[in-house]
């Protein structure tokens, strides 16, 4: 068995499948849709990588593979405001938990996509594509299990996205800063105030972006321009909801630590 094929199958085998099976059943209790599982892959391309190589990639092997798996949407971004632009963003959203953490098998065992992505994935080790990547596995909260863009922003061609990570230093912190986007109505106050959530997640591997950690949430808005950002930001701050949902003594002292990074879409992402 190859290496990676033996890490996924490890993975899927170990607690975390367990884990992760238990707070589904919760989610089908409380929610009628199942959660999504959502791999995040961070692509550094500085200084040596492949901008044109990656894209080739990215929209004539790797998403139609996935998508043929049952794993859409795919979404691809490009780095535009933040610590490093120099990367791509690579999201792949499915059903299920085996299909998404062990992704490479089941891709190794697709002729099409191994023809493909030959020129990707045989790269000489002079000329790599890109020098590093990270990859996150998330789950989508249970009363919040979509992923969408709203439709009017879906193909806006210059739509802009910001992928956010909160980080929390007890697990106690943590629940309930996801109980807060939930239950609390966080969640709902931040899209009526036009801060579009694609969609809201707890980090279950890894820590989203980089410099951040676990246990965290990471979560993405989508909007026309910066303008229209701002304009959420003090429309969601005046907001007597928004006072209401954040004066909740509940959740006092719960911290508000985020690491975000705003991301232009590839012309060929399904995000």
């Amino acid at each position: 068995m190859q290496r990676r094929e033996f890490l996924a199958s490890s993975l899927v085998a170990s607690g975390l499948a367990a884990e992760v099976s238990a707070r589904s059943a919760q989610a089908q209790q409380t929610e009628k849709r199942s959660p999504l599982f959502i791999q995040v892959r961070h692509y550094m391309l500085g200084p040596v990588g492949n901008a044109k190589l990656c894209d080739d990639f990215f929209r004539d092997a790797l998403i139609p593979a996935a998508n043929r798996l049952g794993i859409s949407p795919v979404g691809v971004f490009n780095g535009w405001f933040g610590p490093d632009t120099a990367t791509k963003w690579v999201l792949l959203v499915g059903p299920s938990l085996e299909t998404v953490a062990t992704l490479e098998t089941h891709l190794s065992r697709d002729p099409e996509y191994m023809k493909t992505a030959a020129p990707f994935l045989n790269a000489p080790v002079a000329q790599p594509p890109f020098s590093r990547m990270e990859s996150s596995l998330l789950q989508t909260l249970p009363e919040l299990p979509g992923v969408a863009v709203p439709a009017a922003l879906a193909k806006a061609e210059k739509r802009i996205y910001e992928l956010r990570t909160y980080v929390q230093p007890t697990y106690l912190s943590h629940d309930l800063k996801a109980d807060l986007f939930q239950a609390g109505g966080e969640a709902e106050s931040l899209n009526k105030a036009g801060l579009n959530g694609v969609f809201f997640a707890e980090n279950l591997i890894g820590s989203g972006i980089p410099g951040s950690s676990l246990p965290g949430i990471t979560y993405m808005w989508a909007y026309a321009s910066l303008a229209d950002r701002q304009k959420g930001e003090e429309v969601w701050g005046a907001s007597p909801e928004t006072h209401a949902v954040m004066g909740n003594p509940k959740y006092a002292g719960v911290p508000s630590v985020i690491s975000n990074i705003i991301l232009r879409p590839a012309p060929y992402s399904q995000l």
